[in-house]
């Protein structure tokens, strides 16, 4: 796990901020954190790279015999499209809410690291909490 955090607060640091994905963008938009042209281009460039990096590191691992990658674990028999559109939805929600108060509420909001830290956290703890939504909340998971 701290090998992922140390990813994700790195590419953070040096993309510029937790843009971890086009919804984020889209609410630090919203918010006037950024502007449409930086929203669009963080978006366009997360969809980029996660087609290009999905059948890259695929490609990597089947040569190179690794476990196979895998995404989020839905299955049409045990959880409906509803069930997990919703928890899509409410995962999205409890991250831009950490963002908003990581970045502009709380006592750490000044030590990047301590934000970025407080954030990965959040980014695990929903990924275990909604599995359906596993890499869709970060693309670098």
């Amino acid at each position: 796990m701290s090998h992922r955090m140390t990813w994700q607060i790195g590419t953070d640091l040096i993309t510029g901020g937790p843009h971890l994905n086009p919804a984020v963008s889209l609410y630090l938009y919203a918010l006037g954190e950024c502007t449409r042209a930086q929203c669009i281009s963080r978006s366009a460039a997360a969809f980029i790279g996660s087609s290009c990096a999905f059948p890259f590191f695929d490609w990597v691992a089947a040569t190179f015999k690794l476990p196979k990658l895998t995404g989020p674990e839905y299955n049409e028999r045990k959880i409906s499209v509803r069930v997990g559109m919703e928890q899509e939805i409410k995962a999205t929600a409890a991250l831009c809410a950490v963002i908003a108060a990581c970045s502009w509420e709380l006592p750490i909001k000044d030590n990047y690291l301590m934000k970025m830290v407080c954030i990965a956290m959040m980014v695990r703890g929903l990924i275990q909490q909604f599995p359906t939504v596993g890499p869709s909340m970060n693309p670098a998971v």
